[in-house]
């Protein structure tokens, strides 16, 4: 770059470092190799790395096949030939948008960092702020800790690809409510057919953390024969006052440790997924009468 800087050599051949500002005012041409691989903005970009004198500059584009080229390539390009007047930068930046999705920020169609955060959890953290705003207390949400001591996965011989698995936990674990979990697990039943037991525990396991995190508790460890609860955080939704309470109206194996911890006997002659299902309802149950209380 140097060299081509100081006109040691006439030809600057490179990746698309170049657009990233370097000024080349000597530069009269430009070739694109494999343009329908760079997106609209490092188009524009790497276009107005020529032409930055009063000499008449060309740019060319070259892609290996246009009628093989994709669609939305294919429109980027023709923006880039479009957009060739004095202060077209803001039109190709509303043009990139266009092209990937801005998304609706109040709708399911979400693109970005929006579709990473999801609708539910940006209406919590909106609904977060403006109770700050207003200067009322605002409770820290709190993801509690799952100690699994039993299978629950998704086998590879249920999912073969890696990649489909890792979508597929991360559809899962990110699901904010029950019903959003149900429906991705109706999804994965469509695609992969009836889940095997270990699917099952998987996700009886994310509705229980779901409930968990309503109820403020901080740790679930799930063994075959018992589920055991900590409430030793601070934010706590639930007394210790309605704890008792509940310990004593079920009775059965329904013990309290010290220091906050509940434990839940699993019922041995249902499948675990049911028997944890059973407690969730119970514990959604108890968060509905601390707040009724």
């Amino acid at each position: 770059m140097r060299a081509f800087w100081h006109g040691e050599t006439d030809i600057l051949v490179c990746t698309s470092i170049i657009e990233s500002g370097l000024d080349f005012p000597r530069a009269n041409t430009l070739v694109v190799d494999n343009a329908h691989m760079f997106g609209l903005g490092q188009l524009y970009q790497l276009r107005g790395r020529v032409g930055r004198s009063s000499r008449q500059a060309y740019a060319y584009f070259v892609v290996p096949n246009l009628e093989k080229t994709p669609d939305l390539a294919r429109k980027r390009l023709r923006v880039i030939l479009d957009m060739d007047y004095l202060g077209a930068g803001f039109q190709v930046a509303m043009e990139d948008l266009r092209l990937r999705g801005a998304g609706n920020i109040l709708g399911e169609a979400q693109s970005g960092h929006i579709a990473r955060i999801g609708l539910d959890m940006f209406l919590e953290m909106l609904a977060d702020e403006v109770r700050r705003l207003k200067g009322e207390p605002v409770r820290e949400h709190m993801e509690p800790e799952l100690v699994l001591g039993v299978d629950a996965r998704i086998p590879e011989r249920y999912v073969p690809e890696a990649s489909d698995r890792l979508r597929l936990y991360k559809a899962l674990s990110t699901a904010r409510t029950e019903d959003g979990l149900a429906e991705r697990m109706a999804e994965m039943r469509d695609r992969f057919g009836p889940p095997p037991p270990e699917v099952e525990n998987f996700r009886a396991a994310l509705v229980i953390k779901q409930i968990l995190a309503r109820l403020g508790a901080n740790k679930a460890e799930i063994a075959p024969n018992r589920l055991v609860v900590s409430f030793e955080a601070e934010g706590a939704a639930v007394s210790p006052e309605r704890l008792v309470a509940f310990v004593t109206n079920h009775g059965d194996g329904v013990r309290l440790l010290p220091p906050g911890r509940l434990a839940l006997p699993l019922d041995q002659q249902v499948p675990l997924p049911q028997a944890m299902d059973v407690w969730a309802r119970e514990l959604a149950a108890l968060g509905e009468e601390e707040k009724t209380g």
